[in-house]
């Protein structure tokens, strides 16, 4: 069994590994994000989205919640990894086939004839979902959360070099698939490289029984999740066009990108993590604190930056025709805070086993996204996001109290212990940032760099130092000391990657 002392060690590397590898990748977007929205126009990006709300969700049932049901068991043998990745294999070849069939019927909804070859062009990237996952779960299952952040990055960096460079071309929206599907060999490649299994014809169909029992239950929960968190890109497209769903998703993605990134990339080590010690309650409540709070505290800050400075993100970094995006943006932003703390209670129901209690909750999120989608048009992107807000505030209300009243009993005191200190930061952090707008509007455009820097700047500087303050007067707070320490942790690594300065007196 994994000591305590050993699980908080793997654990802490893990994070520390993903929140770089997540700060690194979150640089690397956002400069590709830069550079595309500059060459490409908002239909580009539009109908690739259009495409990618259908085949995302079609990439989730390939994986038909298998890899956590692999991390989740005490012991695996090679009959049943192998059974996993046929199983998945076969689910592949089925979504290309349904792919290719109604991707003209999809294609009249939103009226753009490159709906369909992209589609087929990404059905193709299907087909390596599963030996992605298997090598990927392997690592993750040993905690190996060092090589799969480096992999990650590479690949990352490799699909953002292809992405310009196909642009650059003329390829406009197909450069994001030239770029996947590059990207996507090369991942599979690397990851070969790292770890030993490889496919055979074994079968163990006995054995492929526990894992679907756990896994299908994972797997309709995260595809109803899925499609509460796609349906509104669905109906935008159909509803308003590729341009308006171009303008719509350069807000909610911007908005989204330090979740996922972070908060996103963090969720299967909370899962791993958790899984693990699920026997444990006392064990689990202490550690889902701290994770807690390292989830939030890296997250908001960059929120605050897109809620008091939307203008200037938007228009420095993607120009002037993507303005539109930015009061989206700043709403999507404020929805994006419960949802950080949805996302960790989700993480923490997965490993307690409790995903068909979970199922209710999003099968009505996803039911009451599509209503705010198709009421709030009356008022444009503006009133579909406010509604997508408040329904990312139910969806953590709703979470809590699924969580309050199982056997976890997580308590609105418990979530408050682990969130206190990134509301503690972000309520100093916007005092700071209202009183610096304010100084700075008289002199400055809200649409320039200058004024985009400072606030930016402000609001890092008020809410790091918020937290350093909390943590030398509430010492007994295990999950921001912890964080903290974290933090310390992560300077002094870099530091001793810097290049030291050779001793002018040796000879």
């Amino acid at each position: 069994m994994t000591s305590k002392y050993k699980l908080g060690t793997q654990m802490r590397t893990g994070a520390l590994w993903v929140y770089l590898q997540g700060g690194l990748s979150s640089f690397i977007n956002f400069i590709a994000g830069i550079i595309l929205a500059r060459i490409l126009e908002p239909g580009d990006f539009g109908v690739f989205y259009a495409v990618t709300a259908f085949t995302s969700l079609f990439l989730l049932q390939t994986r038909f919640g298998i890899p956590a049901s692999l991390i989740k068991q005490k012991n695996v043998t090679d009959a049943q990894w192998n059974s996993a990745f046929w199983f998945m294999q076969g689910i592949a070849l089925l979504s290309v086939l349904v792919i290719l069939v109604l991707s003209g019927w999809l294609q009249g909804f939103y009226g753009d004839d490159r709906f369909t070859p992209i589609m087929w062009l990404m059905a193709a990237t299907l087909m390596l979902a599963p030996i992605t996952a298997i090598f990927d779960t392997r690592l993750r299952r040993d905690m190996d959360y060092k090589t799969v952040s480096r992999v990650q990055i590479i690949v990352g960096l490799l699909s953002v070099i292809v992405g310009i460079i196909s642009a650059l071309m003329g390829f406009g929206p197909f450069s994001f698939v030239i770029a996947g599907i590059i990207s996507g060999i090369v991942f599979v490649i690397l990851l070969a490289r790292r770890t030993s299994w490889r496919p055979k014809w074994t079968v163990d169909y006995r054995g492929l029984g526990p894992i679907l029992s756990y896994g299908w239950r994972l797997h309709l929960n995260n595809s109803l999740n899925m499609g509460s968190r796609k349906v509104d890109t669905m109906l935008i497209g159909s509803m308003m066009g590729t341009s308006a769903l171009g303008i719509y998703t350069r807000g909610l993605n911007s908005a989204q990108m330090p979740v996922t990134e972070i908060a996103g990339r963090l969720y299967q080590l909370f899962f791993s993590g958790l899984s693990r010690i699920q026997g444990d309650m006392e064990h689990t409540i202490r550690m889902y604190k701290k994770l807690l709070c390292a989830m939030t505290s890296a997250v908001f800050p960059f929120l605050l930056v897109f809620i008091f400075a939307a203008d200037g993100f938007i228009n420095v970094l993607y120009g002037e025709k993507w303005l539109p995006a930015s009061n989206i943006l700043q709403i999507l932003a404020l929805g994006a805070m419960p949802q950080v703390v949805s996302i960790t209670m989700g993480a923490l129901a997965d490993a307690q086993n409790l995903a068909s209690k979970e199922m209710p909750i999003q099968f009505l999120s996803l039911i009451l996204t599509a209503s705010v989608v198709w009421i709030g048009s009356s008022w444009g992107l503006t009133g579909i996001s406010i509604g997508i807000a408040l329904n990312m505030v139910l969806l953590m209300l709703m979470m809590q109290r699924m969580l309050s009243h199982s056997h976890v009993n997580l308590r609105w005191s418990i979530l408050m212990e682990g969130i206190a200190p990134a509301i503690t930061g972000s309520v100093v952090a916007s005092l700071v940032a209202f009183s610096t707008a304010n100084m700075l509007e008289p002199i400055f455009e809200s649409t320039g760099f200058i004024y985009l820097s400072v606030m930016t700047s402000m609001i890092f500087l008020s809410y790091g130092s918020t937290l350093l303050v909390l943590s030398r007067f509430f010492p007994n707070n295990e999950a921001l000391a912890a964080n903290v320490e974290m933090f310390y942790e992560t300077l002094l690594k870099l530091r001793s990657k810097l290049p030291r300065k050779q001793d002018s007196s040796v000879s």
